[in-house]
């Protein structure tokens, strides 16, 4: 014989003793879903506080190269290059070639690629770099930091973008 005792729960409303374990399980489960909850909701904003982080730090370079090493790379192989260096921020040093504007108006810093070529390493800049660049010559060497666009057909410059001196 089953001898349970009747326990009041509110109007109307009745369980038994057995009724009160399930209870008590189903609150845990409730405050380990909550924990679950919350745990989850700061590992997201670490995620995005990290992301935020790692948009703002994006400007450092993530590559040292030098501006021969890079077009030698494209002259060989375009799409290998492009596979290694595409959207990579980058440390690039070598020696100017030319110190001038694009027909946008852009300010740009070709910096040598191969001995007797008329190509090089395009490193694109903003009008706020313009000081700067019109104190440079041709033959200074040089450091930039900027994203590797790449090249845009078979023959011509490595593109470099959102240049910076360091």
């Amino acid at each position: 014989m089953n001898h349970s005792v009747i326990v009041a729960k509110g109007v109307g409303q009745m369980r038994t003793d057995g009724q009160k374990g399930s209870l008590k399980m189903r609150r845990q489960r409730i405050n380990a879903g909550m924990k679950i909850l919350l745990a989850l909701g700061l590992m997201a904003l670490c995620v995005g506080h990290c992301a935020v982080a790692g948009a703002l730090d994006n400007k450092n370079p993530t590559l040292s190269i030098r501006a021969t090493d890079l077009y030698e790379a494209f002259e060989k192989n375009t799409i290998a290059a492009a596979q290694q260096y595409k959207d990579r921020r980058a440390s690039i040093g070598g020696q100017v070639k030319e110190i001038a504007q694009d027909s946008d108006g852009s300010p740009y810093l070709l910096i040598r690629g191969r001995e007797y070529s008329p190509y090089g390493v395009k490193c694109r800049f903003t009008p706020e770099f313009e000081q700067r660049l019109a104190a440079l010559k041709p033959g200074n060497n040089v450091a930039v930091h900027g994203t590797i666009e790449g090249r845009r057909g078979t023959l011509g410059n490595v593109v470099v973008v959102d240049c910076r001196f360091p």
